[in-house]
């Protein structure tokens, strides 16, 4: 009997008229028919080429998988629908996923790696069963939490990202790094900002080996600026307050003091110097600074 056979490839649809054949009933014999098309160039029913397989994973991973139907279209002149795409983009990303697992990633053992872990609120929407689930759909929002990695003296990062909660990124992040070279003498640094589960998921792990610092962006959303009140401005209790403040910091193991201030600034620049900092650097800060030079100059405590 002849069959119809379809397919698509990335110059279009293709479609051919096989001859199948029926095998005699033998208890051998498993199937009840023969295709030699089929058989003869692995080609199935309404499938799509490896060509046009790649063509739509590279347009699918890429933006939407609505855009990827239109790239297709204008490039290629290739008329698929968004479901296809998807279906071909989310096969080919589970077996990407399965071949890097089944990877030995040997690799020379690390002594130092630099972290970061971060959080980002992002938009998503949910669907419901429905005949027009645009009608159905629900926008929320939700917390993606970021992880990045790095050899130190390398150049490049790997990253890692949850959806769900700190323990199930700390557990990916360790998975990342010990692919990189990540075993128990290894010296993990992080770069964080305030949260308390940037600390805890680096303690998970690298242990004992992990130490961190709060980048100074982070650090300058924490820390408020100070200004003396109106009502006891000219009484000079400045030096006094900084001292004080000083002295409550080094009480509580803290060895290393700076503060900032605009550079034109120079009622700061006299209190600073009379507590004992000296100015390291100076740049250009235009989220900050809105008015003069618009440059932040950073001092550090040299004696005390």
């Amino acid at each position: 009997m002849k069959k119809k056979v379809r397919w698509h490839t990335s110059i279009g649809k293709i479609e051919i008229e096989g001859q199948n054949y029926l095998h005699r009933k033998k208890r051998s014999v498993n199937k009840k028919t023969l295709d030699p098309l089929r058989e003869s160039i692995g080609i199935i029913n309404r499938s799509y080429s490896k060509r046009c397989q790649k063509l739509m994973t590279d347009f699918g991973i890429e933006e939407s998988f609505e855009t990827a139907v239109a790239r297709m279209k204008e490039h290629h002149g290739v008329e698929l629908n968004d479901s296809a795409v998807r279906n071909i983009t989310e096969f080919h990303a589970t077996r990407a996923k399965e071949l890097v697992a089944s990877f030995s990633f040997a690799k020379q053992a690390s002594k130092q790696m630099v972290m970061e872990l971060d959080g980002e609120m992002v938009p998503l929407i949910e669907y419901e069963e429905a005949i027009d689930r645009r009608k159905k759909k629900k926008n929320f929002w939700a917390e993606l939490r970021i992880g990045v990695a790095q050899n130190y003296g390398e150049s490049s990062w790997k990253y890692a990202t949850s959806f769900k909660n700190p323990d199930h990124l700390g557990d990916r992040m360790q998975s990342v790094m010990k692919r990189m070279g990540l075993d128990e003498n290894t010296n993990v640094h992080g770069v964080r900002d305030g949260a308390s589960w940037i600390v805890e998921q680096g303690e998970r792990v690298a242990g004992s080996n992990y130490s961190h610092l709060i980048d100074l962006f982070h650090l300058c959303e924490y820390l408020a600026e100070a200004v003396t009140h109106h009502d006891y401005r000219g009484e000079n209790i400045g030096p006094d307050c900084a001292q004080m403040a000083i002295e409550d910091m080094v009480s509580q193991g803290v060895n290393r003091i700076y503060v900032i201030r605009h550079e034109e600034n120079a009622a700061s620049a006299r209190l600073m110097e009379k507590t004992g900092f000296e100015v390291v650097d100076t740049f250009y800060d235009p989220v900050r600074r809105q008015t003069g030079t618009r440059r932040t100059t950073v001092c550090r405590l040299v004696k005390r």
